[in-house]
């Protein structure tokens, strides 16, 4: 019996490693979070003097649990010219206590071939609105689960073409706004939020896009890289070296900074192209143009880290970058597809099965004899 349990032990250990678990939105600490109801379209009210703005349920399938909503943003408003459409939503009493909590997080899919200029906003019961101010941060996440800073700027969040991710807004980076008309001390009290609400800003043509997932939470251990390049792209000198250096910061999703390093690798070989750990790009005389991946890891906590292209030289550009002007595109590591790592689990069980019976057959034998 022992030598049985001892086999199949060693054949599971030997295959789960194969089978990647999800990245984690927090490596430790307690964590406060509160789910907003964003399943039911009906729940929520447009905004009569904004711009034109139909609100629906998502189309089946598309997110698990069907909760998604689906805003379609088809132009201004026919009395007030207004360009701006939003909707609100009246929070439960249970969902009204955000205390101790950081930043909201929400999953967006911008479905049109053109920026999405969101805004999201909420108030005070019996006070103030908070929303978002002229300028501020926020958060996008890549293909590899990691959050990394973007600028926003004129009250609106950029959501690029054809994303579809989370998004994540710190308090740290709203205000009382302009349009804000209830009278409070300008001091953010979160225990009791009475309305949430969120909207599009109409810029010339009809846009759709899904949102799901809106959480007010705490995460006060996770890292989040910023980088950015003076130049959208580098080019290849005619005669000695071009250096140039990443700009590289550490945030937290709360919006703090720390002052933790940042260590730079090239994530493949590159002809006439290095990269020091602290993040000068050197390109030699004559290199071969190519679009370079680069990682930035948090030094102390490596499980952090950002993933993007450059362009260097006259190769094809790199994907539309994300955000801000001067910030560079992520783009994905290699590793396991979910159908891969699917296959991998379903071999493993399989393995499993057969040594489990070959075992048996094994001790029937014994057993007989």
């Amino acid at each position: 019996m022992k030598q049985r349990l001892a086999l199949l032990m060693t054949i599971l250990a030997l295959c789960l490693p194969l089978a990647p678990s999800p990245p984690s939105f927090a490596a430790g600490g307690d964590v406060k979070s509160v789910s907003i109801d964003t399943g039911s379209a009906a729940s929520y009210a447009p905004w009569q003097d904004g711009a034109r703005m139909r609100l629906t349920q998502a189309e089946k399938g598309l997110r698990p649990g069907d909760t998604a909503l689906r805003a379609d943003i088809i132009g201004p408003n026919d009395a007030t010219g207004e360009q701006s459409g939003s909707y609100y939503h009246v929070l439960p009493e249970s969902r009204r206590d955000w205390s101790q909590t950081e930043f909201i997080r929400f999953w967006i899919r911008n479905a049109s071939g053109e920026r999405l200029l969101f805004n999201l906003s909420f108030k005070e019961a019996a006070s103030e609105d908070w929303g978002l101010g002229q300028e501020g941060t926020f958060f996008l996440q890549d293909e590899d689960g990691m959050f990394y800073p973007l600028a926003y700027s004129y009250c609106n969040l950029e959501i690029p073409p054809g994303y579809e991710g989370c998004v994540v807004l710190p308090f740290s980076s709203m205000t009382v706004p302009e349009w804000s008309t209830a009278k409070g001390d300008r001091a953010l009290r979160l225990s009791n939020i009475e309305t949430f609400a969120f909207g599009a800003l109409y810029t010339g043509a009809p846009q759709t896009f899904y949102l799901d997932e809106v959480t007010v939470t705490s995460d006060p251990q996770t890292r989040a890289v910023g980088v950015r390049l003076t130049d959208k792209s580098v080019a290849v000198p005619e005669q000695g070296e071009k250096k140039t250096r990443f700009d590289a910061w550490v945030t937290g999703l709360s919006g703090d900074y720390y002052n933790e390093d940042v260590v730079f690798s090239l994530m493949g070989r590159y002809d006439g192209i290095a990269l020091s750990k602290d993040g000068v790009l050197a390109v030699d005389a004559g290199a071969k143009p190519a679009v370079i991946t680069v990682k930035a890891s948090v030094a102390a906590m490596p499980q952090y880290h950002h993933v993007f292209t450059v362009n260097v030289g006259d190769a094809p550009p790199p994907p539309t970058g994300i955000g801000a002007a001067g910030t560079v595109a992520p783009a994905k590591e290699q590793g396991l597809k979910p159908q891969q790592t699917a296959l991998i689990v379903a071999a493993c069980v399989t393995v499993l099965m057969l040594a489990a019976a070959v075992i048996s057959a094994k001790t029937r034998t014994r057993r007989r004899s």
